[in-house]
């Protein structure tokens, strides 16, 4: 996570992931712990998880998430 901020009114945070893809990917998470500089598993835009559940690019409250930490 190479940034992270609340989203007011909510406990989600907006975060900017490095998955060493390059680019920096911005990423919702229902998690209110989560820290700069801190290493997290992450499924990105496209992935399958176990359940079956594939996860998608979606706007949340007005931002966009590219996946899931």
């Amino acid at each position: 996570v190479v940034e992270s901020e609340k989203v007011p009114d909510t406990r989600l945070t907006f975060n900017k992931v490095d998955d060493g893809s390059g680019t920096l990917l911005e990423v919702i998470c229902g998690a209110n712990n989560v820290q700069v500089g801190a290493k997290y598993p992450f499924a990105s835009t496209g992935t399958t998880l176990p359940n079956g559940l594939t996860i998608e690019k979606r706007k949340i409250r007005g931002y966009t998430s590219n996946g899931m930490l």
